[in-house]
């Protein structure tokens, strides 16, 4: 969640209820301060990679750089989980890269502690998994971020 960065973002006219999920109980605290108010905010700690999500499913799913740090296994059953029957699941993968580096440069220590817990994820690989459990993109891009990192979105619906 990151303190929730992008809930902002959110329009509550048409989003009726929010669930965030973080490992990192400081940025659930933050996010509470920052939007508690707002919407129908559900906040979780959880470590995706080892524990089961248990929360109502959701109309929308929004996995961003999660899955490089939490895997595809516990992790990505959690966010199928998450996903209604007729609800959309997106995911964005950071990309292999010949200059920058895989985390982010900081000055921040606690950013340095994630790289022992970081692997790069095929998008294929990813695709093929939520086929393998009745997935089909309908939609995917690339872009590049300012720190020149590109990043890969996929969006995925119920087969």
């Amino acid at each position: 969640m990151g303190g929730g960065n992008g809930l902002d973002q959110i329009d509550g006219k048409v989003t009726k209820r929010v669930v965030g999920l973080d490992l990192n109980p400081h940025y659930l605290t933050e996010a509470r301060k920052r939007y508690g108010g707002a919407y129908n905010l559900i906040l979780h700690c959880v470590d995706l990679a080892e524990e089961r999500v248990e929360t109502e499913p959701v109309d929308l799913v929004h996995a961003a750089l999660v899955f490089e740090h939490a895997g595809i296994d516990r992790c990505l059953e959690n966010a199928v989980s998450l996903v209604d029957a007729s609800g959309t699941l997106c995911a964005v993968l950071q990309l292999p890269g010949k200059t920058e580096h895989e985390i982010g440069v900081s000055d921040f220590s606690s950013m340095h502690t994630l790289k022992g817990n970081f692997a790069l994820v095929d998008p294929m690989r990813l695709r093929k998994k939520l086929g393998d459990v009745g997935f089909r993109m309908v939609h995917d891009c690339v872009r590049l971020v300012p720190a020149g990192k590109r990043l890969w979105m996929g969006v995925f619906e119920r087969s």
